[in-house]
Formats: C-alpha cells, sequence, structure tokens
C-alpha cells in the first residue's frame, strides 16, 4: 500500500466557535518579535509519546494538551501503557490512549496507531519524540490524518540519518525548542519547515508554593543552610558526577551548603557511592522522583544544571518563575534561557572547577541572588509566559491546516 502525500486525506471540519488570536513568530529572546492575528478553529491534536518515564518533555506534553484543552480543543495523548503520562494525562482530564512502541520499528504498533487515528480522526497527529515519529507519521499517512509535526525538544536527539530523511517526506513542519535545536535540523531539513515555539511555564504554581521553611523542616535542614538544588534524571547526560565534585570543592569552605538531587534514575547507586566517598554524605540529599517541584524551588536558593546536553531545559524556566538564580552549563538552548551575569551563570560542560567558581559565587553572595532571581522572574513573564506558548501553538497549528 503507497502512503499519502502530506496533506491528503479530510478536510479539517471548522465549528462556528473562535477562539483567542493564536501565533506569534518566535525569534531567539532579546531579539524582539513579530506578532500576527490569527483565529483558529478548534483543532484535533492526537500527541504520540513513547516514553515511559517522566522527564521534561513529558512535562511539556502534559502541560500543552493541558493548555490547549483550557482552550477548547479537543485533545488526547497516545503513550505507553502505565507511564506516567497516561497516569498523570488521566488525572488533568485528558484522554490518554495506552499504545504499546516497542521498538523504533514495531509494524504491530504502527497499525495499532493507524486505527487509533482512523477511529479517534485527528487534524493533526504531533510526534514528540524519535521513536514516536517513526512509528506514529507512517501510521498518520496510512489513516489519512491530515497533518504530521514532529516536536525534537533535546539537542542531537535527531539526525538526518537515511530513514529520517525519508520520514521527513511524512511530516509536513518541524517544531523544535530552542534556536540551537533548529540550526542542527537545517543541515538535512528546509528551513521553511522548521519552526522555533519556546516552552512556556504556568507562573501560578510558583507563586502559590509559600515560603519553603516546612519543606525544609521535613527534610531536616537548618533554615541558615544554603541549598543548591538540581532537578534532573540520574541519568549519564545529566551529569551529576560533576556537579558532586563541584559541590565538593565549595562545601569544603562553607559547611553551611547543602545539595538536594531531585530525581531518579540508573545511576543512583552509583551517585550516592560518589557522594560517600566524597565525604559528603550530610549534605547531600538524594530526594529521588518528585512532584512538588515548586514547592522544592521554594525552600531552595538557587539551581544547578550540569548537563552535557540539554534542548531548552524546563527547569531553569521553572527556578526563573520562582526568582532562583540559575548556575548551568552553556549547552545547546540553555544560553537562550539563562542570561550570563543577569539570570544566573554559565560554564563548560564538564568543567568541575568551573561549576565550582560559579556555585559559590552565588552562594556567598545572597543579594546578587536576589537580584538574577527578580531579572529571571521578569525574563519568564515577558517571553515565556504559559499562554505566549500556547498562542504559539494555536498559531502555527491553524496555519498548518489552512
Amino acid at each position: 500500500m503507497s502512503l499519502p502525500r502530506p496533506g491528503e486525506g479530510r478536510r479539517l471540519q471548522r465549528p462556528d466557535r473562535r477562539l483567542v488570536p493564536g501565533e506569534e513568530a518566535c525569534r531567539p529572546p532579546g531579539d524582539g518579535s513579530a506578532s500576527e492575528a490569527v483565529s483558529p478553529a478548534r483543532i484535533s491534536l492526537l500527541l504520540v509519546n513513547s516514553i515511559r518515564a517522566y522527564g521534561g518533555g513529558e512535562k511539556w506534553a502534559l502541560d500543552t494538551a493541558r493548555g490547549l484543552s483550557a482552550r477548547g480543543h479537543r485533545i488526547a495523548v497516545a503513550c505507553r501503557e502505565d507511564s506516567e503520562l497516561e497516569k498523570r494525562g488521566r488525572a488533568a482530564g485528558i484522554e490518554a490512549f495506552p499504545v504499546p512502541l516497542p521498538s523504533d520499528l514495531s509494524l504491530s504498533a504502527i497499525v495499532r496507531l493507524a486505527r487509533l487515528a482512523r477511529s479517534w480522526r485527528p487534524d493533526v497527529i504531533l510526534c514528540c519524540n524519535q521513536r514516536a515519529l517513526r512509528l506514529a507519521a507512517p501510521a498518520a499517512r496510512l489513516a489519512r490524518v491530515p497533518r504530521v509535526v514532529m516536536r525534537n525538544g533535546l539537542a542531537g536527539s535527531l539526525r538526518g540519518s537515511a530513514y529520517n530523511r525519508w520520514l521527513a517526506r511524512l511530516v509536513d513542519g518541524f517544531v523544535v525548542n530552542a534556536e540551537a535545536t533548529r540550526r542542527e535540523l537545517l543541515s538535512w531539513v528546509p528551513a521553511d519547515r522548521v519552526r522555533v515555539i519556546y516552552n512556556g511555564i504556568d507562573l501560578r504554581p510558583y507563586d502559590e508554593a509559600g515560603d519553603g521553611l516546612s519543606l525544609r523542616r521535613e527534610l531536616g535542614c537548618p533554615a541558615n543552610a544554603c541549598v543548591i538544588l538540581s532537578v534532573a534524571r540520574l541519568v549519564t547526560e545529566k551529569d551529576h558526577a560533576t556537579l558532586l565534585t563541584a559541590f565538593r570543592q565549595v562545601a569544603q569552605r562553607d559547611p553551611r551548603l547543602r545539595l538536594w538531587l531531585a530525581g531518579d534514575g540508573p545511576l543512583r547507586a552509583t551517585l550516592a557511592a560518589q557522594a560517600e566517598r566524597l565525604g559528603l554524605k550530610d549534605q547531600v540529599a538524594f530526594l529521588g522522583f518528585r512532584t512538588d517541584v515548586p514547592r522544592l524551588l521554594a525552600a531552595s536558593d538557587l539551581l544547578a544544571i550540569a548537563s552535557l546536553q540539554e534542548g531548552l531545559p524546563n527547569v531553569a524556566l521553572e527556578a526563573m518563575a520562582s526568582r532562583r538564580p540559575v548556575v548551568a552549563t552553556a549547552v545547546d538552548g540553555t544560553p537562550e534561557l539563562v542570561k550570563d551575569g543577569e539570570t544566573g551563570l554559565l560554564v563548560p560542560p564538564g568543567a568541575p572547577a568551573a561549576l565550582a567558581a560559579a556555585l559559590a559565587a552565588l552562594a556567598s553572595d545572597p543579594i546578587r541572588r536576589r537580584q538574577m532571581g527578580e531579572r529571571g522572574r521578569r525574563r519568564v513573564e515577558e517571553w515565556f509566559e504559559a499562554s505566549r506558548a500556547l498562542d504559539r501553538w494555536e498559531g502555527y497549528l491553524a496555519r498548518l491546516l489552512r
């Protein structure tokens, strides 16, 4: 059976109900932005995500699904059975379809997704990661879904392989969350098919998180401690090993310091052993997987990101929303969020001495931390507030379907 060409299939049905104007062209923050009014009709959107764990990409998918659903669009997610995305989606009132997605080349998964698409009849299928692209794009064309979009939120994760180049013929548009990721795709995807839409964040949970003192008491942390927070899965690319090495250099000089590691993953035992070898047992806390990041940020003094690669780190937005400065590695899209010397400090990846110096500089200067935190909050309000991102997605999808 031959696959239909992109754009073939049933036409979008446009009911009378109109929503708020929709699209704002995204440029790197600080370069200005041009806006163009669009009045999107009600859109049926199926997001496909194949990742069982819950990270920044899954949080983005859930937040976007909830936001677009609240604006009157018809939204559903197809995801791994018993995944966090399925559980949280249903808890949030989003229709969630569990689909076995065992490998990138699963014919049975393609057939299941095609059946789901024929039954649910989306206007757009949005592939949220590479496996989702490899399974859902062929399924969408078999089911004659009008449009297919690939969203890539992690730099270095979508290469121009021969198979991906073939799949690109089945995709109507690529959306990335950082200019750095866009530049990667331009080596094999035409520029007019790649769009930057920055992540957005709902500010309310961070405004309602309180002062953090109760959480410090729960965790047995002194009220006068300076808490450095890390929120990331415990995996190689997040480079907690370098963070622990850097923290030791700073903590030797300042016993008030504490490091909270929120997140879980395959390296937990290895990192716990490293912390013990470094003599940090009393100053480092492994908090495991957490669902209360706003409270953690309210109880901390600054955020540390030691990643070797990123897309656009959502946790940096969360810290800025919480008026907390960020010390981060200058990789991929991170410098598009964190302005060095203004809202935080940037250091090279894999450089414990530089990371230690940046942590020490902010840990010892509460006035500078407060000033950077306030500037970060203003930056989020100007560029990354949730409604702005939803406006951009509405406009992008409406134009794609015209």
